[in-house]
């Protein structure tokens, strides 16, 4: 989803510190879905409330933006009054959420006047489960009630397999199964040049299918050059991917379509929609084969599933700089002919994340810090001073790891300084 202009706005209440993408997207899109609903706000109608959001199996707190459908444009910030719940059909546990009102001072409406938009926002930080269904329901009094069955995708497995060959034409799969719809999936570039750190997104289009599996060629991006900012290196590459079992919005699969009452609603007294989805961030790792001998496979496959484990972790200087960025960290199977072969960068954070790690085999780990230059030659070819030869001012880490089944494993790095932290080493005159 493409970026949105921040918004002035006072809350009750706060984003929870996970939450997904989409609920991001739902807080600071909130006003453009109240102003462009194709319903009139001034004719009479028996509907209570308009519903917009989305119940997300993977983020920490869940928000549904309800407001009335009043006879006049303009929003107050009175108290809304309305009874939300979750109810939970198979087991019956029943979820109340909390309103929090969001105050809006820009939006693109003059008709609205000076005091800005206020709406309500409803959340709870319980957990949905993937594989339910729940109930929602919107109740005020003299009112029917606005009620909304939401599906939960089950978790679902990707497979990116990395492609061995050397062609130029070769590409990379992404595969995707156990969930029928992909409203939203696109791929993020992170990479740091002389002006710093930065990310590129690629979308992808929508992708459905009642069988349950998607197969999609994908390629490596590279980083965008910016202006006058040097070369820029890429640091890791991630997908972001939503998965959901019902049919989105006939108008499209961006937030802006949601607005659009009329095109589709599966909100009963009550106009809007109510997802429900499963969101996955799965990194795209480099993988090869490591080989004494054996054969070695067409394409280097890295499964991200209940199964597989994943290894979240930073690289510190405890000395003199904290965090370390740009740190190879590498992972290499052990007693496994051929092995699988990972190397990534630490980001601007010192942070690093290899996900897809078969259980009950071991791995090497291996990290080195970038080295400076010590020595140099001036080379009259390209009419400038060429570095020949480079030193380490860190120690080099090794380790050996093994995963039981699903594991989360934080692992943090502390690379000691061989040298002095005020001393630095250049180039030999």
């Amino acid at each position: 989803m493409g970026e949105r202009p921040s918004h002035s706005r006072t809350r009750r209440g706060q984003c929870g510190s996970r939450s997904s993408a989409l609920a991001v997207c739902l807080c600071v899109t909130v006003v453009v879905a109240a102003c462009d609903e194709t319903f009139d706000p001034i004719a009479p109608t028996d509907l209570a409330f308009s519903v917009f959001g989305y119940l997300d199996a993977t983020a920490d707190t869940q928000w549904i933006r309800i407001m009335p459908i009043r006879p006049l444009k303009v929003t107050s910030p009175d108290t809304l009054d309305a009874t939300v719940t979750l109810e939970h059909l198979e087991t019956g546990r029943t979820i109340e959420l909390r309103d929090s009102l969001f105050r809006f001072s820009t939006h693109g409406d003059l008709t609205l006047g000076s005091e800005g938009v206020y709406l309500h926002n409803f959340w709870t930080r319980e957990d949905i489960e993937p594989g339910a269904t729940y109930q929602f329901s919107a109740r005020r009094e003299g009112k029917a009630p606005a009620e909304a069955v939401v599906e939960i995708p089950p978790d679902y497995d990707v497979t990116v397999a990395i492609n061995q060959r050397s062609s130029w034409s070769a590409t990379d799969v992404l595969r995707i199964t156990g969930v029928k719809h992909l409203p939203f999936l696109k791929a993020s570039v992170h990479f740091f040049d002389g002006c710093g750190w930065g990310v590129n997104a690629i979308p992808y289009e929508r992708r459905s299918d009642d069988d349950a599996t998607h197969v999609i060629a994908i390629r490596k991006q590279g980083a965008e050059s910016r202006p006058d900012c040097g070369r820029a290196w890429v640091a890791s590459r991630r997908f972001w991917m939503v998965g959901s079992e019902a049919t989105w919005p006939s108008g499209g699969y961006d937030e802006d379509a949601l607005g659009e009452s009329a095109r589709t609603s599966n909100v009963t007294n009550g106009v809007g929609f109510l997802g429900g989805v499963l969101t996955k961030v799965i990194p795209y790792e480099d993988c090869t084969f490591v080989s004494e001998g054996a054969p070695t496979p067409d394409y280097c496959e890295l499964r991200y599933n209940r199964e597989t484990a994943t290894v979240t972790g930073t690289v510190r200087e405890p000395l003199c700089y904290g965090e370390l960025d740009s740190v190879v960290v590498q992972l290499t199977e052990l007693n496994k002919d051929p092995a699988r072969f990972r190397s990534i960068l630490t980001d601007e954070a010192g942070a690093f994340v290899f996900g897809a790690l078969e259980p009950g085999i071991p791995h090497s780990v291996w990290a080195r810090a970038p080295r400076v230059p010590i020595d140099s030659v001036f080379d009259p070819t390209i009419w400038r001073w060429v570095y020949t030869e480079w030193e380490d001012i860190h120690t080099i880490h090794t380790d050996t790891l093994t995963f039981v089944p699903g594991q989360q494993v934080q692992y943090h790095i502390e690379l000691s300084r061989l040298i002095a932290c005020d001393e630095t080493h250049l180039p030999k005159p």
